[in-house]
């Protein structure tokens, strides 16, 4: 009995935490909700992946509705959340015996000053951006960890991967970076194991198989997307490239987009929802739009010139995408006639009402405004601190692997979210909370007032450099 309690306990405590960080949803008398989150939810109920997203969060979320609730959402994300910061936390510290305090603390932090209860909370693929890293380095890096929280692990990695078609190309991206970064400073960083550094990135190959089989499942080609074109058709509306490259070549080749050259979208969200998109003046639906465009796209990227312009686009709106911090943007209301409100009121009758007088839903959600000036002003000052007590933190293998892979990750998220769709303070809000929480692990294992130091021996722990206070 004794044993049961010790392995159940666990659980209770992630799922208590993840009841903390979904404050903000029983605030609002119901979980968020965004634009995209009614076609999770139908998707949920029907199984059948949708042309511009995988169906993995869609997976995700009939195993823990039971078709029955979106309540249990938010709560589940939270835990997990809360467990893969405790695994990275034993990792990190060398003091295990207060380790439950410092869980707290980080808890309780990132709840209250940063973006990541507004993604615990929502309806929404994107918390399995930060997912995914905390998923991914825990496996790269020398944690100790038995078989089954190992393989859960890796579940959750590939679930990550099926959850956003650009959490593929993120995560190769990413390790890419840690790779060459690991390879040119050597052991010196003592924090990557053997064969765990190929796992995910060998999963995330394997991803676009799951993605194919579930397109075939529906009695579709194989793809791993059936909308990419009218994404990148979009992006490159921006910096003039599309318009260029048509003005130069419709006297040659008729394209689908040749009548409109005067009055193309502004970016990839235009194309696709606007009334001057695609889809909307040709009466098309992703998937035709996708083919339509295919030649279109096909010739521009053997264009030279525009490679050029739009190589140069993507390195100005990355940096612009790093800089993007709002919390809870989109978290209007969603009315009648809006995807949210069709779908779970179709699928999930018996909260309908509860969904209708949420604060999102009456518009009476005020405090987005004051919430993004905590998230800038608590992202500021963790930076500063970090800035601060660099001389302390740098030194530790273990913090410096981990600040390595946050910023690779970091700049991977807006480089990709920024190259194929478009600037969105969403997109990186969701992975930007990870700075403070590195702040908050480098604070709880040798706060600014303790006065200690660190040196450095060689020792079996880590696999290589541990560490010593003094």
């Amino acid at each position: 009995m004794g044993s049961l309690v010790a392995h159940i306990r666990p659980l209770f405590r992630h799922l208590g935490w993840g009841i903390v960080l979904s404050t903000l949803a029983f605030v609002n008398g119901y979980p968020l909700v965004y634009a995209d989150s009614g076609a999770y939810v139908r998707a949920s109920i029907t199984l059948e992946q949708l042309d511009d997203r995988p169906l993995g969060y869609s997976l995700f979320l009939r195993a823990i509705t039971w078709q029955e609730t979106l309540w249990t959402v938010p709560i589940v994300q939270g835990a997990l959340v809360s467990w893969l910061l405790l695994v990275l936390l034993r990792a990190l510290v060398d003091r295990q015996v207060d380790i439950h305090r410092k869980h707290n603390i980080l808890l309780v932090f990132l709840g209250v000053g940063t973006s990541l209860p507004w993604y615990t909370a929502q309806i929404m693929a994107d918390i399995f951006t930060p997912v995914l890293f905390l998923s991914t380095y825990v496996i790269t890096s020398r944690i100790a960890l038995r078989w089954p929280a190992l393989i859960f692990a890796h579940l959750v990695v590939l679930l990550g991967l099926i959850s956003h078609n650009s959490h593929i190309l993120i995560l190769l991206a990413a390790w890419s970076t840690w790779t060459i970064v690991i390879g040119s400073i050597g052991p010196r960083l003592g924090t990557w194991s053997g064969w765990r550094v190929l796992t995910p990135p060998l999963l995330a190959l394997i991803a676009p198989v799951f993605i194919g089989g579930f397109y075939m499942m529906d009695g579709k080609a194989p793809a791993l997307s059936r909308a990419g074109n009218v994404f990148l058709a979009g992006r490159l509306c921006e910096e003039g490239v599309m318009e260029r490259f048509l003005r130069e070549h419709c006297a040659e080749r008729e394209y689908r987009l040749c009548p409109y050259v005067d009055d193309l979208p502004a970016d990839a969200g235009m194309m696709l929802w606007s009334d001057k998109g695609l889809l909307v003046r040709e009466g098309l639906s992703l998937s035709q739009a996708d083919s339509v465009l295919a030649p279109l796209m096909k010739d521009i990227l053997k264009d030279p010139v525009a490679m050029r312009t739009y190589a140069r686009s993507v390195l100005v709106s990355t940096l612009v995408q790093m800089f993007q911090f709002d919390a809870g943007v989109g978290l209007h209301a969603y009315g009648p006639g809006t995807s949210p409100f069709f779908h779970i009121g179709n699928h999930f009758p018996r909260e309908f009402s509860r969904y209708r007088m949420s604060r999102q839903q009456r518009d009476e959600f005020k405090v987005l405004e004051r919430a993004n000036w905590l998230v800038a002003l608590v992202l500021v000052l963790s930076c500063i601190y970090l800035l601060f007590s660099f001389p302390r933190w740098i030194r530790l293998p273990r913090f410096r692997a981990l600040f390595i892979a946050i910023v690779a990750w970091l700049v991977a998220n807006a480089a990709v979210t920024s190259a194929l769709a478009v600037v969105d303070p969403r997109l990186q809000s969701r992975v930007l909370w990870l700075i403070p929480m590195f702040a908050v692990l480098v604070f709880v294992e040798h706060p600014w007032w303790s006065g200690q130091g660190v040196t450095l021996s060689f020792g079996r722990e880590h696999g290589g450099y541990s560490t010593q206070s003094r």
